[in-house]
């Protein structure tokens, strides 16, 4: 047996504990109606891609009364995000063509169904525009979080971030590539083979890295990497890391990636020995601004 296949099984007893668990803790949470179903989704119905330690436990409570509950705790090394929707919610994501959607009607482990998420994913969700726009925002949002964790020296994170903005970038292809075929490319096998080139191999390099220790300049190399393979895709100017750090000034408390006009911008905010400074960065140049309300919706 080697040691994939050891990993793969290790993780398919973990997922199966954790299962029993949130099935138990989640049946037994008050003020969130008549539980519908629970569902798994994401990589924790995929042992073959889950990382103990590094992934997180993704799962959907649908219950008969809309919620904006969110509930997170922990399973030993993992972080469980439950989310409570009505029925209703989860119609509507489907008919906006929401990623979630997808995610949820092909990849998912039914703990519980009394035949109502059953009769939900007999339709199949339809890619739309508000598809690509999450998918395309979704790729900034997760580079943010890694170039931030990566100045938080939570260098395992920001690999972690890394991969999912590359995720998240390849399903934004092969969704705008082929759009009428529906394709949603979800395990890493399947998104892997949408890539190409210099893209594919920092995909695999990051998938190999993800749960593992990771030294600061080879972490800077692949988010070195991740940012120029991102915006070379989408066809945008964008700033290095090294132009990022050299521009820093006191402790990063956040960072936001964003698209505006032909250029990739990375967004700063870090406490000085002045008081709190905010700055755009862009390709060439760095300014400073007064606050964030432009930068965080997305």
């Amino acid at each position: 047996m080697d040691d994939y296949e050891e990993l793969h099984i290790s993780a398919k007893e973990y997922l199966k504990e954790a299962f029993r668990m949130i099935r138990d803790k989640v049946l037994k949470t008050r003020g969130i109606g008549k539980v519908r179903a629970i569902v798994a989704f994401g990589s924790s119905a995929r042992p073959e891609d889950f990382v103990i330690g590094s992934s997180d436990i993704d799962i959907l409570v649908l219950t008969d009364r809309k919620s904006n509950k969110r509930q997170y705790f922990k399973f030993r090394d993992s972080r469980v995000d439950v989310t409570y929707a009505s029925v209703e919610e989860v119609k509507k994501a489907f008919e906006l063509g929401h990623p979630f959607a997808f995610i949820l009607h092909d990849d998912n482990v039914i703990l519980r169904d009394d035949g109502t998420f059953s009769s939900l994913m007999k339709i199949r969700p339809k890619v739309t525009g508000h598809t690509l726009r999450v998918l395309r925002n979704s790729v900034f949002v997760a580079l943010g979080l890694a170039i931030e964790s990566y100045f938080h020296e939570d260098y395992e994170r920001a690999v972690s971030h890394a991969y999912h903005a590359i995720r998240h970038f390849a399903r934004y292809n092969a969704i705008k590539k082929n759009r009428e075929a529906g394709r949603f490319p979800i395990s890493n096998e399947e998104v892997s083979k949408t890539l190409i080139g210099e893209t594919s191999d920092l995909f695999i390099k990051l998938l190999k890295k993800r749960g593992k220790a990771v030294a600061k300049e080879e972490c800077k190399e692949m988010l070195e990497r991740t940012i120029r393979a991102i915006a070379s895709g989408l066809d945008l100017k964008h700033p290095t890391l090294s132009f990022v750090e050299e521009n820093l000034q006191g402790e990063v408390s956040l960072i936001l990636t964003r698209e505006v006009g032909d250029s990739m911008v990375i967004i700063v905010e870090a406490i000085t020995e002045e008081g709190i400074k905010r700055l755009e960065i862009r390709e060439s140049y760095v300014k400073e601004i007064k606050n964030l309300s432009k930068y965080e919706k997305i």
